[in-house]
């Protein structure tokens, strides 16, 4: 039986069994049209202004203190911003490949996906790339640092690791 993943960004995001998120979808496209069959009550423009902000507002995250919550009690943040430390990171291509080396090699975290690489960009507090989805694809193509298997598992590749074992500037080296 294959997995399947759906999301519909804010709104709905569901992971499982083919054939329960087909049901889950089914379930989401009828209620979405029986709503859309019922008449909408007219709003005014100013009114409409109110309830988008207070809309906005509703559907921000319960996680009211903004922290990450993905790497919880799976890798020890001080180690993370200790070792991020270390090094001149100038780019958003340098810091991915520095946290897939860090989760992988340091705290042997296993199924290493996106999702990982941007919570570690958060919790050092690095500016996560405009295009960060193109950055991970930078990194496994132009730069061949990383792998990417079919279920979106990201791994080192011996050009990565070496890259950030023998290549990679670090802060002691600066002034040399």
């Amino acid at each position: 039986m294959s997995n399947a993943r759906l999301r519909i960004e804010g709104i709905l995001e569901v992971e499982g069994p083919l054939e329960f998120v087909e049901q889950i979808y089914r379930e989401f496209k009828e209620g979405a049209l029986s709503k859309s069959k019922t008449k909408a009550p007219h709003i005014d423009s100013t009114s409409r202004k109110k309830q988008s902000k207070a809309g906005a507002a509703s559907r921000r995250k319960p996680n009211q203190d903004n922290q990450p919550q993905m790497l919880d009690g799976v890798v020890d943040v001080e180690k993370l911003k200790e070792f991020y430390a270390l090094f001149n990171v100038s780019s958003g291509r340098k810091a991915t490949l520095l946290f897939a080396y860090f989760l992988s090699e340091i705290q042997k975290v296993e199924g290493i996906t996106g999702d990982h690489i941007y919570t570690c960009f958060r919790l050092v507090k690095h500016k996560v790339p405009k295009a960060f989805q193109q950055t991970i694809i930078d990194c496994r193509g132009k730069m061949e640092w990383i792998k990417i298997d079919e279920e979106k598992n990201i791994d080192l590749t011996d050009h990565g690791r070496n890259q950030v074992e023998h290549e990679f500037k670090r802060k002691t080296d600066v002034g040399n």
